[in-house]
């Protein structure tokens, strides 16, 4: 299930659109601050379109497919946009839609013009193993974006999803447990930012693993003029570990029993 959603100040007249408003409004104040509120409201919105998702995972989805070195990539073409996606080894990045571009304009000195964007899907992106491999939980997560903006004005990217394992069968990934909540925000008041993001390392290995949530664009200014933003870039980089055959096992065991063997004998000479 995908939900998307775009707003401007000049035609928010709901309660959700009020809260990204005054979302929006914040990041002039404090970009710490303003961070902290897009973590929020994004964990907010990740939760309630999870549980969406649960009543309603029937919904098709437009999955992608794109072969990696050892691994198979699935992803949510509504998110990402369609043939976006380019792989090198076990590492995927997307250039983004034309979703991810946002302009707004002030026609007065009093004018504060604001617009947020956001992405969502319950299997933005899910990643198969093939066989002889599994997957680690360290993954590495990269967000890119660019700004063109009037004086004052701001710009920020936002990707909060959830990493869990799961199946994945029939176009469709049923998530069996989450493991790390994945938050990464990039800010400028200027022209950029470049940031990453690594979740934790563990020890278990999977099969497959799947990613769910949103990436979020927002770009505000007071006064005339004209801002843009976008997200230019979002990679994802993933640990394969191959499995040893069971032909190694046997030959491992063929070999710990011969020298225990040899080591027996030398005791008794």
């Amino acid at each position: 299930m995908v939900k998307k959603r775009q707003e401007n100040d000049c035609a928010a007249d709901n309660s959700g659109a009020q809260l990204l408003s005054k979302l929006s409004y914040s990041i002039t104040r404090s970009w710490k601050v303003a961070i902290m509120q897009v973590k929020q409201f994004a964990a907010v919105i990740s939760l309630a379109f999870a549980a969406l998702g649960s009543m309603a995972g029937a919904q098709a989805q437009t999955m992608q497919a794109i072969q990696g070195a050892n691994v198979v990539f699935y992803y949510d073409a509504d998110v990402w946009g369609t043939n976006t996606a380019t792989v090198t080894g076990n590492s995927i990045s997307f250039a983004m839609p034309a979703s991810y571009q946002l302009s707004v304009t002030g026609l007065s000195a009093t004018d504060t013009p604001s617009s947020f964007y956001t992405g969502h899907s319950t299997s933005a992106l899910v990643v198969v193993a093939k066989n002889g491999y599994t997957l680690a939980m360290d993954v590495g997560v990269s967000l890119q974006g660019s700004a063109n903006l009037v004086a004052g004005g701001n710009a920020i990217g936002y990707v909060g999803q959830y990493l869990s394992y799961g199946n994945y069968e029939h176009d469709m990934y049923m998530p069996v447990h989450s493991l790390e909540y994945i938050s990464l925000s990039g800010y400028t008041d200027q022209t950029g930012y470049s940031e990453h993001y690594t979740t934790a390392v563990g020890s278990a290995t999977y099969k497959t693993l799947g990613l769910s949530g949103e990436v979020l664009l927002g770009v505000n200014h007071t006064g005339t003029g004209v801002s843009t933003a976008s997200i230019d870039q979002v990679s994802y980089a993933f640990n394969v570990s191959a499995v040893p055959e069971p032909d190694t096992y046997l030959l491992l065991l063929t070999g710990v029993g011969v020298l225990a063997y040899a080591r027996r004998r030398h005791g008794r000479a």
